[in-house]
């Protein structure tokens, strides 16, 4: 009898494998069905899963826009921004008629500040779509960098009128009616935007600081309070509650806050991390020091706290100790290629370099570069020990690899260009810092480093050129007056300068630099007399300008009439009492001319006053910590120093400070490298006379 053909084992397989694959079926529908599949788990949150694929859909289809679109929705999700951007780019590139992709692409074109190109990408949208909402934002979003806040105001408020509720257009609204000045108008739109988004944490953390700065604390307290119980594991809400009350001077909530946070997480290291930040800026060191030991102890085999630990005790001027405490983190883990290990060893090159022990901390960063040839923050340090030890050529290749690879580290364009001045390749480091300027237009850093290139080489009329033509696009640039103003003193052209200098304070009326420039002209010129009688009239008739007072009181600081100065500050502290420059000349005259405590603790409020307003500026930073000095105190002393030292490298009397403090805590070869720097800056300093003395004390 014969045997019926049955179905062969091998094909049922076959079958069953072909069904697991989305069925065998055309090339296009294995693609979508990867597409759909990847859609479905992005939508779930699984991103790992829908990044293969997406991946998947690709392989098949090298040319699909929409499954590179999403590989980089996925990159935005992780924050891997320029991955993201290399992806979204192609996809608009592949389909430009991929709206959606298009729009992201505008987004994070506008967050890297090419804001024209970011127009390009919401216009685009808006010829087939003129009514495209998120387009249009951007465009708004655009016009309002541009300067242009009615045409952007024009665009938002017709959005509102078409019944758009996303919290970015509120956002942005209170933004442009905020920059009017209009701040019940601000309030009103935040306080409709909450209505319309009543979890919309930016919302409700922008209506809660504004709460705040109009004194309505109760209700700030409350928003804030609403975004932790709407996201009570995000630690950054938390974080902000704790600023809150800590600028409200409510201590004992704030410390409630934060334990709160260390309760909640024991023994997450970067959530603990994030408490001590707090309270280092909160200038709780004890405190401070006190969470990173315990996440010590309770997370032995954790880097983040030995690195962290380290850091705090260099800033504290603790470099002994903060060399153990990361030697120490060495020995958690054997593999020299580890990313932990390799991070500490670039820690420790710092502090090393920091010590002047350039010998030291390129041992480490060898290490670190034998280990992992392509790390960019182990070529930076390599290049400033090379630029320590005056070798421009081999310092040229190091900053080189980092500006390709990271465009947007500034400090690495000004650093290339400082290793192309080295070897007298003028010419190089213009192109260099011009090339940073395309990336960051008003980088302060940038347009500083291209006058001086320009003065370098003797080109002044070029550098005067340069200013003019900033000016000329962008006439509220208070620094850009005030470097000019510096360029035509130089020149002796002392009327130009003073417009200039006038110019700049009338564009920040708080800011002590072009103040003191206009002193400093009017002593020039024999004016003194004059000049006295011209502010003291100008503050007759408005006893609220700042400029005004600062300039009388830095005409008599620089005539050496110190109790007239401190006369002056203390009348304009009267009216101004947030006149923080007033309150840091204060302290320092004060500081320098008494060796009485109970006057150098009176200097000391009013270092604390400029801090408590200007907490960032090195001016400020190196009055404290010099009032801390003088009263006894120098390990403070010195770990706020040291803070100043880091936001500025070029102020001659901060680096005379930390000259002083670094002999006094027997760190000499420091001490040296500091006080020559101070000596060899542009200008005098209060101090110069003692920096040279201290200097050949050092050399003997």
């Amino acid at each position: 009898m014969r045997k019926r053909a049955g179905i062969p084992k091998g094909f049922v397989l076959l079958l069953v494998v072909c069904a697991l694959v989305s069925g065998c079926g055309t090339p296009e529908e294995k693609k979508e069905a990867f597409f759909t599949k990847g859609q479905t788990l992005f939508d779930e949150g699984d991103y790992v899963k829908a990044r293969l694929e997406f991946k998947n859909a690709v392989q098949i289809d090298p040319k699909f826009a929409k499954a590179y679109y999403m590989l980089g929705k996925i990159d935005l999700q992780s924050k891997d921004f320029k991955q993201a951007y290399g992806l979204i780019m192609k996809a608009v590139n592949l389909d430009p008629n991929l709206w959606d992709a298009r729009i992201d692409l505008g987004r994070l074109l506008f967050s890297g500040r090419a804001f024209d190109r970011a127009l390009e990408q919401a216009e685009a949208v808006l010829v087939s779509d003129p009514d495209n909402g998120d387009a249009l934002l951007i465009k708004a979003s655009v016009l309002m960098a541009q300067k242009e806040p009615e045409k952007a105001l024009t665009i938002l408020t017709g959005l509102l009128d078409k019944g758009m509720t996303k919290p970015d257009l509120f956002m942005m609204l209170a933004s442009v009616y905020n920059g009017m000045g209009d701040r019940e108008k601000t309030g009103e739109v935040l306080r409709k935007g909450v209505d319309k988004n009543p979890e919309a944490a930016a919302l409700l953390l922008t209506l809660a600081r504004l709460d705040a700065r109009q004194g309505n604390l109760a209700s700030a307290e409350k928003g804030l309070v609403r975004i932790v119980a709407l996201d009570p594991d995000n630690v950054r809400t938390r974080i902000n509650l704790a600023s809150f009350f800590m600028d409200t001077e409510q201590k004992d909530k704030a410390q409630k806050t934060l334990d709160e946070i260390l309760e909640r997480w024991p023994l997450d290291e970067k959530k603990r991390g994030l408490v001590a930040q707090f309270l280092v800026k909160a200038r709780n060191y004890n405190g401070a020091e006190e969470v990173l030991k315990k996440g010590l102890e309770l997370v032995p085999s954790g880097f983040l706290a030995p690195q962290m630990l380290g850091e705090f005790y260099v800033r504290q001027g603790r470099s002994e100790e903060s060399l153990k405490m990361l030697e120490s983190a060495l020995g958690l883990e054997k593999d020299p290629a580890h990313p932990e290990i390799i991070r500490t060893k670039i820690a420790l090159a710092k502090v090393h370099l920091l010590r002047a022990e350039l010998d030291k901390a390129d041992v480490y960063i060898d290490d670190v570069l034998a280990n992992d040839s392509g790390n960019l923050d182990g070529h930076a340090l390599k290049g400033r020990i090379y630029l320590s030890k005056q070798l421009g050529t081999e310092a040229v290749s190091e900053f080189r690899v980092v500006v390709d690879e990271r465009p947007e580290d500034l400090a690495g364009y000004v650093q290339l260009a400082q290793a192309h001045l080295i070897n007298k390749d003028n010419d190089l480091a213009l192109d260099v810092i011009k090339r940073g300027l395309e990336v960051k237009p008003d980088s302060i850093a940038l347009i500083k480093a291209t006058v001086k290139i320009y003065l370098i080489k003797k080109d002044v009329a070029a550098a005067e050129k340069f200013c003019r033509d900033r000016l000329a696009k962008s006439p509220e640039e208070a620094f850009t007056w005030n470097l000019l103003g510096r360029i035509l003193l130089s020149q002796k052209q002392f009327e130009p300068a003073l417009e200039a200098f006038e110019s700049a304070s009338k564009l920040q009326p708080g800011w002590p630099l072009p103040n003191n420039s206009i002193a400093g002209i009017y002593l020039i010129q024999g004016k003194k007399a004059e000049a006295v009688e011209k502010f003291k009239s100008a503050l007759k008739v408005n006893p609220g300008n700042a400029s005004a007072w600062l300039t009388l009181g830095n005409i008599y600081e620089q005539s050496r009439e110190y109790d007239k100065a401190v006369a002056i500050y203390k009348d304009a502290l009267k009216v101004l009492p947030r006149l923080w420059a007033a309150s840091n000349n204060l302290a320092f005259i004060m500081t320098e001319f008494s060796s009485k405590k109970e006057e150098l603790e009176t200097a000391l409020d009013y270092a604390e006053m400029a801090a408590k307003l200007q907490p960032e500026s090195p001016v400020v930073l190196d009055t404290l910590g010099w009032v801390h000095y003088k009263l006894g105190d120098l390990d403070k002393a010195l770990s706020i120093i040291e803070k100043a030292v880091d936001k500025t490298t070029d102020n001659n009397a901060i680096n005379f400070h930390m000259g002083v403090l670094l002999h006094e805590k027997g760190r000499d070869k420091e001490a040296r490298v500091m006080l020559e720097k101070a000596l060899a800056g542009d200008g005098g300093f209060y101090g110069k006379d003692q920096a040279e003395a201290l200097l050949k004390t050092i050399k003997k």
